[in-house]
């Protein structure tokens, strides 16, 4: 049995033993951290979705948290860690599968993205989340992105030659 899916318990009498497993569900919630603290960045969000709650809020607490992208990883290293307040927007269980829970889960994601509108005034820099379709960096992302001098370096940099060729690199010579 997977302990995570079942609750088992046994009770006993002097005339009886008892063994009970109860069936549980798959869980997810889809979730908001706003901020509420003074300056710019205040009212502003992040809306996410897991499987794992208990996991996550635990990864929120961490500066290098595997689940953040890095506006808002440098967000909760430089704003006042006790000014973000959580919010559970919506669970989702299912007895039989997991994927259906990560689907809906997905479309609510999309949905409270556009909602709190955390993509323009808020963290998120997809339009659905990372685990979902559209992964593309918002319009001041973009921007952000053409005005770096690093990049234009970047694109003009000559490629090195491999110590290590490839296949195709030693047919073609």
């Amino acid at each position: 049995l997977n302990h995570n899916r079942y609750d088992i318990s046994v009770t006993a009498t002097d005339s009886e033993l008892k063994l009970t497993i109860k069936f549980l569900p798959y869980i997810g919630v889809v979730y908001r951290y706003i901020y509420l603290g003074e300056g710019k960045y205040h009212g502003w969000s992040y809306v996410g979705e897991t499987v794992n709650e208990k996991d996550r809020k635990r990864n929120w607490k961490k500066d290098d948290d595997k689940y953040a992208n890095h506006e808002l990883t440098e967000a909760k290293r430089t704003l006042d860690k006790n000014k973000w307040k959580y919010r559970q927007l919506d669970i989702v269980d299912d007895f039989y599968n997991l994927n259906d829970v990560k689907s809906k889960l997905f479309e609510l994601e999309e949905y409270y993205i556009k909602r709190y509108n955390t993509r323009e005034k808020g963290f998120n820099k997809s339009s659905a989340g990372t685990g979902n379709k559209d992964n593309s960096p918002s319009e001041e992302t973009r921007r952000k992105i053409g005005e770096n001098p690093m990049v234009e370096f970047i694109r003009r940099k000559p490629k090195r030659k491999s110590l290590n060729p490839t296949l195709a690199d030693i047919i073609q010579t």
